[in-house]
């Protein structure tokens, strides 16, 4: 889930006044994964869900060298 986010730090004083909209910490990005809600730097977009990269691993069956028996392949 993408968002913006209002994340003032109240960092305003008398000879430094708030800039209102133009501060960047008003309307801040915050990208959140759909299935563990996590914030996170980058999400992936997979069947309509936006996915933090451990849970899109999660989403596939994996394949460790040494747990897969010849016979199988």
């Amino acid at each position: 889930m993408r968002c913006v986010e209002n994340d003032c730090c109240g960092c305003a004083t008398e000879s430094y006044p708030c800039r209102g909209d133009s501060c960047s910490l008003r309307h801040s990005v915050h990208l959140y994964c759909d299935k563990c809600k996590r914030d996170v730097e980058k999400i992936y977009e997979y069947e309509d869900y936006d996915l933090c990269e451990e849970c899109l691993l999660n989403e596939f069956d994996s394949l460790d060298i040494d747990t897969v028996d010849w016979q199988d392949i």
